[in-house]
């Protein structure tokens, strides 16, 4: 290989690292991608049937659960509280989603993860309206604001697979 083949594969292989960190570092500040902007309008939809008022989109749960779903998926775990022991509440706050001039301030949150034809935003939205738990989350009147997450990748040895994070709350 001589010397120009050499700098253009690393030239190419970095350009290939830099897309990736800038996609992740642009998904963890907040902005949605198509996926996640299905997950809200599929929620709202939901909401509206069952004469609930719609989620507002709130950039700080959006960083917080973006931040939560690529965390679950390079540590390979599926969880509520991260593997440092970070709760919703503590990500919430470290996302920008504040407590301070608010009479009340809640958070709550559902995750899921899909292969094949269940990594889709209409599929996981399915299965959280199925589930009393999840659903009981995610029609409550009570929160006001959502952030959405979800990250694409193979976790816990299935390959192409979508984690999801959904994270809602209340400021008032």
């Amino acid at each position: 290989m001589t010397v120009r083949m050499r700098l253009v594969a690393l030239v190419v292989m970095a350009t290939v690292v830099v897309m990736g960190v800038c996609a992740e570092a642009s998904a963890a500040g907040g902005r949605l991608n198509n996926a996640e902007r299905q997950v809200i309008k599929l929620i709202n939809v939901q909401r509206q049937k069952h004469g609930v008022a719609p989620l507002r989109i709130s950039r700080a749960l959006c960083r917080a659960a973006e931040r939560h779903s690529i965390d679950m998926r390079r540590r390979q775990y599926f969880g509520h509280s991260s593997l440092n022991g970070a709760s919703i509440a503590a990500r919430a706050v470290a996302g920008g989603y504040r407590r301070s001039g608010c009479s009340a301030w809640r958070v709550g949150e559902v995750i899921g993860w899909g292969s094949g034809p269940h990594r889709t935003p209409a599929a996981q939205v399915r299965a959280w309206m199925r589930s009393s738990t999840h659903r009981a989350v995610l029609l409550s009147p009570a929160w006001r604001h959502v952030g959405v997450g979800r990250v694409t990748g193979s976790f816990c040895g299935v390959a192409r697979t979508a984690i999801y994070t959904v994270d809602v709350g209340l400021r008032r």
